[in-house]
């Protein structure tokens, strides 16, 4: 089967080769929902890509008779140890690719909502690749991720700011996540899981989503294995 991989914040490589045989190597969960905010700016939905290694949809609701001029998006990531994540914030076009401005700058049209409307939006914060760029612990098998406005600039010049409520409302979304979502911890392998270096995607003819439906949660699998003495994690987006 050919592979593709991504060094976590690097372009992606394909490979034809089997990743690993082995049965009992360790898995991941990954569990992704939209924060309840009561935002000038929202995200109402999800949804999955429907090409390989390709960026997942964000639902943006612009509430306001404004048009928005840009959008940052921040993920809010809590592991199975408890351990609470970010890896994104406001930051100028050509900011390293895993924040939230990335998505600012290549697909700049999307962020610019006519004021009462919905607008899908390409987040490439929620791939694989820039979820488990925070994995530089072991003590995970599994990720709940939030998905939040954090920041909102709006065509007339005045601009919105995230405050420590609607943080809130995003903890009440990993707390929904993971208690739909138990992991039992991992024993014995927290020093392998250490050395995880990239993401790998199977490339398929197929659609890995042949129906990508607006959702407001979805959680997906990734397993670990060894490429050529390399620590990759194999997930489908």
């Amino acid at each position: 089967m050919k592979y593709c991989t991504a060094a976590v914040g690097m372009a992606i490589i394909c490979f034809f080769s089997p990743i690993c045989s082995a049965d009992d190597r360790p898995t991941m969960t990954v569990s992704i929902g939209t924060a309840k905010q009561d935002s000038p700016v929202q995200i109402v939905d999800l949804r999955r890509p429907e090409e390989i290694a390709g960026d997942p949809l964000i639902l943006l609701r612009n509430n306001t008779d404004k048009q928005t001029l840009r959008v940052w998006v921040e993920t809010l990531t809590r592991t199975a140890g408890g351990r609470l994540l970010s890896t994104n914030s406001p930051g100028p076009c050509g900011y390293i690719s895993s924040t939230s401005s990335a998505p600012n700058c290549r697909f700049r049209e999307e962020r610019m909502i006519p004021p009462r409307r919905d607008v899908w939006a390409h987040d490439e914060t929620l791939q694989s690749s820039h979820l488990l760029v925070s994995m530089n612990q072991g003590d995970f098998n599994c990720l709940y991720v939030a998905t939040t406005v954090m920041h909102v600039d709006f065509a007339d010049g005045t601009s919105w700011k995230r405050d420590d409520a609607q943080i809130g409302e995003a903890l009440k979304t990993l707390d929904r996540l993971q208690g739909e979502h138990r992991c039992e911890g991992i024993r014995g392998r927290e020093h392998e899981l250490e050395q995880f270096e990239s993401v790998a995607y199977p490339f398929t003819n197929a659609s890995r989503y042949p129906d990508p439906s607006p959702v407001e949660s979805f959680t997906f699998s990734c397993s670990f294995g060894r490429k050529r003495g390399r620590l990759v994690a194999l997930c489908p987006l």
